[in-house]
């Protein structure tokens, strides 16, 4: 019978030794404690929590791979038991999608953040307020779609679902975010920079983070162009447009089919005041009426004063849409509401304001907003201004005035009769 002989390997790789293992896995597991540490305390700071969770996530893997090359038996088994946990532990990703909108967001707006619309007070804890506390809550400058924005000091913001309490504060790096803009896929926010002034910042509700991208499409948005940090921004009804305007006379456009800025116009040498878009064709800045291609195309009268707020609502007379706007000539007189035609079809006020109301008390504007300093303390006020909202069941106006909010109902122009004596008793 024939017979084999098997010899032994005199060449190779040699067998790691008990010692070598238990180094190699001291090593690794004083590598994962220091490394996550440092990222777990930058993490509680304020920073960016993919700081903790990439680490921790690459040490795992690195370990994973050695415990693979030691032993591959307890290299399975860990395996399997750490797939099940992870099942069981799933969490919530807790946002909706890489931009956090959805492509078909609502155009219909649930609070005063309408369109135009300014901010109303109210308690709005983060993480457990309702729907209803959360679309009043205090600073609230944007909503679409269901998302609500919420700038805050601290180089933060907080964004709100529409049915439950507030997301993680997004981290805006060296940055105070004060102007939101929610539009179909993308959310863009103007920012007071902490040393010079910044670009555009884009909002991901995935990561937690906001930061400038180096171009606005065919515009850059790296140092060679900053935005003013007084600029504003207003997205359309629908979602599909947001304007922009600074207070040197620049204008932007966005575009939600192409997702880039697509307009840019400066035709005026400054800018302040109300300012909103009333469709996703009409755009306004103080006086000044904007066409798709930021033309100026039309002028307000300017003789009843400054403006302070702009909205959209239905002319209850007309039965079409109208826009309002708030104007005010002294801060201790009253101001007055009109109504101007946005809708082609009635072309008898078209652009054109009618219907001009006084009001009681006076709107806010950044004029009467300055009070005198106090020793070093400064003050910024900036030059728009959004103090008029409408509510979405549209059954009135409310008006952000000197001492506080003033309602009116929807149809504050309507005609009375004229008072008469009937009789004498």
């Amino acid at each position: 019978m024939a017979t084999m002989a098997v010899r032994a390997p005199t060449g190779g790789a040699v067998a790691a030794t008990p010692q070598r293992r238990t180094l190699l896995m001291v090593l690794c597991a004083i590598a994962v404690v220091a490394v996550s540490v440092d990222a777990g305390v930058e993490a509680a700071l304020g920073g960016n929590k993919l700081l903790l969770i990439v680490p921790i996530g690459g040490f795992v893997g690195i370990g994973l791979v050695a415990l693979g090359l030691v032993n591959f038996e307890n290299f399975v088994l860990f395996t399997i038991a750490l797939r099940s946990s992870l099942d069981i532990t799933k969490p919530s990703s807790g946002n909706t999608g890489a931009a956090g909108v959805s492509a078909g967001a609502s155009s219909s707006a649930a609070c005063a953040g309408q369109a135009n619309a300014g901010s109303v007070s109210a308690d709005c804890s983060r993480g457990g307020a309702s729907a209803a506390s959360v679309k009043h809550a205090a600073g609230m400058t944007e909503q679409r779609g269901g998302i609500f924005g919420r700038g805050r000091t601290h180089a933060t913001a907080d964004f709100f679902p529409d049915a439950v309490g507030a997301l993680d504060p997004i981290l805006f790096p060296g940055a105070y975010p004060h102007s939101i803009a929610v539009g179909n896929g993308q959310i863009w926010v103007v920012v007071r920079d902490v040393s010079l002034p910044a670009g555009l910042f884009r909002v991901d509700l995935s990561t937690d983070f906001a930061a400038p991208p180096p171009s606005l499409g065919i515009y850059d948005n790296t140092d060679l162009n900053k935005v003013d940090p007084g600029t504003a921004l207003a997205s359309s009804p629908s979602g599909n447009s947001i304007f922009l305007a600074e207070p040197d006379g620049n204008v932007l456009l966005w575009d939600a089919f192409s997702g880039f800025w697509i307009v840019s116009r400066h035709d005026l040498s400054s800018l302040g005041g109300a300012y909103g878009a009333l469709n996703d064709d009409l755009f306004v800045a103080d006086n000044h009426v904007f066409d798709q291609a930021l033309s100026p195309i039309a002028l307000f009268e300017s003789t009843t004063g400054s403006s302070s707020g702009v909205g959209v609502a239905t002319d209850p007379q007309a039965g079409v849409l109208a826009g309002l706007r708030t104007t005010v000539a002294s801060p201790s007189g009253p101001g007055i509401l009109e109504r101007f035609g946005i809708d082609p079809t009635n072309s008898a006020f078209y652009l054109q304001t009618y219907n001009g109301t006084a009001i009681t008390e006076a709107p806010d504007t950044a004029t009467s907003l300055l009070t005198p300093p106090v020793g070093q303390i400064g003050q910024t006020i900036l030059p728009f201004t959004r103090r008029l909202a409408v509510p979405a069941n549209q059954n009135s106006v409310i008006l952000l005035t000197q001492s506080g909010l003033t309602v009116l109902p929807a149809d504050f122009d309507a005609a009375l009769a004229m008072p008469s004596v009937s009789g004498v008793v």
